[in-house]
């Protein structure tokens, strides 16, 4: 919301974009330095709470159960679809899906579906990085 007003945290008078935090009888603005502030502190003491949105997140937008997520899991063993490899820091496996028609493919680490992501899901582009990744190896041997 774009107003002029005194922020909640740092009291200065701040033009700009400020959010606002209802409590139950005061009503607080914070702004945009302030409130960036407190997200970051809050993630770095409290980052379960993070970590159970970013699953809600998830399960909401794929528009499956945990029970389902629990059976793909279970059916990967745990691991990730490309690199078999554990998901780092205890954090869960990503849900990856077709962005064009939304279906679900399976669960991958962050790492492989940042992957995918950045290769923008093209057998192309997959095909000519390994070719590249080939040719270093042949010239470093």
């Amino acid at each position: 919301m774009k107003r002029e007003t005194n922020c909640g945290k740092c009291g200065k008078l701040k033009r700009g974009v400020y959010y606002k935090k209802s409590w139950p009888k005061h009503k607080y603005y914070f702004c945009v330095s302030c409130s960036a502030e407190r997200r970051s502190k809050t993630y770095l003491t409290k980052p379960q709470i993070f970590a159970e949105r970013k699953r809600r997140y998830d399960l909401s937008t794929f528009g499956i159960t945990e029970k389902d997520y629990e059976v793909m899991y279970k059916k990967q063993n745990g691991v990730c679809s490309i690199c078999k490899g554990p998901s780092l820091n205890g954090k869960r496996l990503r849900i990856d899906h077709d962005h064009k028609t939304g279906r679900i493919r399976g669960l991958l680490c962050n790492g492989c579906n940042l992957g995918l992501g950045n290769f923008k899901d093209s057998l192309d582009n997959l095909r000519n990085a390994f070719e590249y990744l080939e040719g270093l190896i042949k010239t470093v041997n």
